[in-house]
């Protein structure tokens, strides 16, 4: 097989599983829902005096209440309520939260709940399977591939790595270490993109937006991920560009672009933000 007809098949693969995730039942086209706790008992269930409103599907006026107190969360279940934990008939426990790797996780006839921390803040999430953005989905919109949009670039390591301020959706701000810098030339024109790690702990990560940004891709930007090689190189292919969580649901906490990480071009290339379902975002 050429090397050229095999990169193509390798990026549909790639393209199928980015799609193929957003099918499964944790996928962020489930989250319906996104409730920041205040101190004290917090109610949920499908009854509108709960302050954490459950669709009325789950049939349950009254699940009990996430209780907040200091930094941790305690989940009271109500008595013969059908609430379980990780599978299991829920009473009383203490629950994990996204921070602490997996989260434990709530569910109430089909709706599933986790605990998120964001800064100073501790929350929960919704997820439901009867979400239309879920239930409608048929597909995403890509730019079709384009190997001039594989880029080799120079990566620039710090000496050491650099303290970059992030600020997310929700106006958090937390600080990452970059390991360096991206840089390339495209049409003539020299580009610059900061680099933080990736997520999986290994390659780079890449927060950016371009001229293409609030038109056919996404307003808040896009995701690309690559390898450094050892030697300075890193392959930024951006038909490999994905939309953040926020493109699909309203309920993201998504990271803003770094300053500068701004395109002066028009990257027509990777995910495009409409869909191809109704309510998809």
């Amino acid at each position: 097989m050429p090397k050229q007809t095999a990169m193509l098949d390798d990026l549909l693969q790639w393209r199928q599983a980015v799609e193929d995730r957003l099918r499964a039942a944790d996928s962020w086209l489930c989250v319906s829902g996104l409730f920041w706790l205040r101190a004290g008992a917090n109610r949920f269930g499908a009854g509108a005096h709960c302050e954490i409103e459950l669709p009325q599907h789950t049939a349950l006026k009254d699940a009990g209440s996430f209780v907040l107190d200091g930094s941790q969360v305690l989940l009271r279940a109500a008595p013969g309520a059908a609430v379980l934990v990780n599978g299991m008939p829920a009473t009383q426990q203490v629950l994990a939260s996204d921070a602490e790797g997996v989260p434990d996780v709530v569910s109430i006839n089909g709706v599933r709940l986790v605990v998120i921390r964001r800064s100073e803040r501790l929350g929960i999430r919704m997820f439901d399977l009867r979400n239309p953005a879920y239930v409608n989905f048929s597909g995403l919109r890509w730019y079709p591939p384009d190997a001039a949009k594989c880029i080799p670039a120079s990566f620039i390591a710090h000496a050491a790595p650099q303290p970059v301020q992030i600020t997310n959706v929700i106006g958090d701000v937390h600080t990452v270490l970059s390991p360096g810098y991206a840089q390339f030339t495209i049409g003539g024109r020299e580009h610059q993109l900061v680099a933080e790690p990736a997520a999986s702990g290994a390659g780079l990560f890449f927060n950016f937006q371009d001229g293409t940004s609030g038109r056919t891709t996404y307003p808040g930007g896009r995701f690309l991920e690559a390898s450094a090689r050892e030697d300075g190189i890193v392959v930024m292919d951006f038909n490999r560009a994905v939309s953040p969580p926020c493109a699909y649901t309203h309920f993201a906490t998504c990271p803003l672009p770094p300053a500068g990480n701004k395109l002066a071009i028009a990257m027509e290339a990777g995910q495009q933000y409409i869909v191809t379902g109704e309510g998809s975002g």
